[in-house]
């Protein structure tokens, strides 16, 4: 369950829930395994597990879904900071990618990963200004102006 805006999307076996604040439930979707909602530039985004991801360009009333994101993003993490969203691989690598979609076509940018070391990061938050991010060795934190900047 995710709120957005002033409703909630609410993903289950049965499909994929809009509960607006009157209490009123509509299905809006049907099955999906979705892993993260959130919304950039008046669209909503559901990222699905096995490469597909879910657009909406109506407050969530109707989803159409899209396929073919990288392999490599199966298994990883998704995360929002600003109005992006943040996609951590899994493993000693630690790589991490915005992935910017616009309607079915995306962009995909490394971002800096110094500092991390071979620490797992298991999870990311932002507070404010400032992006923190959690690792199996600490707690690192970065200014959202300097969280975007690209790997060279």
């Amino acid at each position: 369950m995710v709120a957005i805006d002033n409703y909630f999307l609410v993903n289950c076996g049965a499909g994929l829930y809009k509960v607006t604040e009157d209490g009123a439930i509509k299905k809006v979707f049907g099955y999906s395994y979705t892993d993260i909602f959130y919304k950039r530039q008046g669209s909503i985004y559901g990222v699905e597990e096995y490469n597909a991801v879910l657009l909406s360009k109506d407050d969530g009333q109707t989803w159409q879904r899209a396929t073919g994101t990288p392999d490599a993003f199966n298994f990883t993490s998704y995360y929002t900071a600003s109005d992006s969203l943040v996609v951590v691989t899994q493993g000693s690598d630690n790589q991490i990618y915005t992935l910017n979609w616009k309607d079915s076509n995306y962009r995909i940018r490394a971002l800096k990963n110094d500092g991390f070391g071979q620490s797992e990061i298991t999870g990311l938050e932002q507070l404010g200004d400032t992006v923190y991010v959690g690792t199996t060795s600490g707690l690192f934190k970065r200014p959202v102006s300097k969280f975007f900047e690209t790997k060279p």
